[in-house]
């Protein structure tokens, strides 16, 4: 199933000569910034569970390590905490300390509902991709739903594994949606002809002024590290770029990231009728002289909804 194998190369091309921003030095100021910025994080944890419960897992990962710098920062601060000046700190240390307190309530609430919402979807996945193959309908898979089914139902397995760890049950949860996504492959290839036939060419969006250097990075990536044939055309299938904000657990310690990206669709001919469509992600770094990185998405099976006639590239 495409949502749990999916195999990232991640490729480092720079675009401008910067060098790394440095860690700021430790201070109050900083560390009261770093404070209010972990508040914002765990509060979008939290608002995040349900709706967007695969990027909510990945900071809950790390909700215990959030709780850690409190503490460690309430003990470096404990005189600076008994001085009138230390109120803003205070503050804020009993803000990130109420939201952390609120966060886990919620988590323990919305674990109970995981694995029926799991289930439901696997089984919700399997029936739709029945129904299309029996009425020849492939109107399921072109629109996306039935894999945006699949790939909510790994989020939300992706958090409740992330809230309580590997166990015999969400193994259980995971092979049945490994099941699922089996059966909605099989379903999918009974109907690659009339898939191949409704494909579109992504769309081609993006018209930035660095338009031509961001192919061009990926067109170096594409080839200087991939056994591919030559790209017959790159497109960018959004209108701006994607910025993200925010601090996040890197290693051992809390760091500022602040990032843009755009995907970019590389086409590439199949045969003299066919074209599949790889997939690549470019981001830039705003900490580091806007420093651009390039990830693909390395897909060895070519999927159905990745095929379409070279025909509709007007090339």
């Amino acid at each position: 199933m495409p949502t749990l194998s999916l195999v990232a190369i991640v490729l480092l091309i720079a675009i401008t000569t910067a060098r790394a921003v440095p860690d700021p030095p430790r201070s109050l100021d900083a560390d009261l910034a770093r404070l209010r910025g972990l508040d914002q994080e765990v509060a979008k944890t939290r608002a995040r569970l349900e709706p967007d419960p695969g990027v909510a897992a990945r900071t809950v990962r790390v909700l215990d390590a959030v709780a850690e710098e409190r503490e460690t920062l309430a003990r470096r601060y404990a005189a600076a905490l008994q001085r009138p000046d230390g109120a803003g700190l205070r503050a804020a240390l009993a803000q990130l300390g109420a939201n952390l307190d609120r966060c886990w309530r919620e988590i323990a609430r919305v674990a109970g509902t995981l694995p029926q919402r799991i289930d439901s979807d696997a089984h919700q996945a399997r029936s739709m991709a029945d129904l299309a193959k029996r009425h020849r309908d492939a109107r399921p898979f072109l629109t996306g739903a039935i894999q945006l089914t699949l790939d909510r139902a790994a989020a939300n397995l992706e958090l409740l594994v992330a809230i309580g760890g590997n166990s015999d049950h969400t193994r259980r949860l995971e092979q049945h949606l490994r099941d699922a996504g089996t059966d909605v492959d099989a379903a999918h290839q009974t109907l690659e002809d009339v898939i191949l036939r409704a494909n579109e060419a992504p769309a081609d969006l993006y018209a930035g002024d660095d338009r031509d250097h961001l192919l061009a990075a990926v067109g170096r990536a594409w080839r200087e590290y991939h056994d591919r044939p030559e790209a017959l055309e790159l497109r960018i299938p959004r209108e701006a770029w994607e910025r993200h904000q925010g601090w996040h657990w890197r290693l051992d310690r809390f760091v500022y990231e602040d990032r843009s990206s755009l995907p970019v669709a590389i086409l590439v001919a199949a045969d003299d009728d066919i074209a599949h469509v790889y997939d690549a992600h470019v981001e830039q770094d705003h900490l580091a002289g806007d420093q651009v990185r390039v990830r693909l998405d390395d897909k060895v099976e070519m999927s159905p909804a990745r095929r379409f006639l070279r025909a509709k590239l007007n090339l």
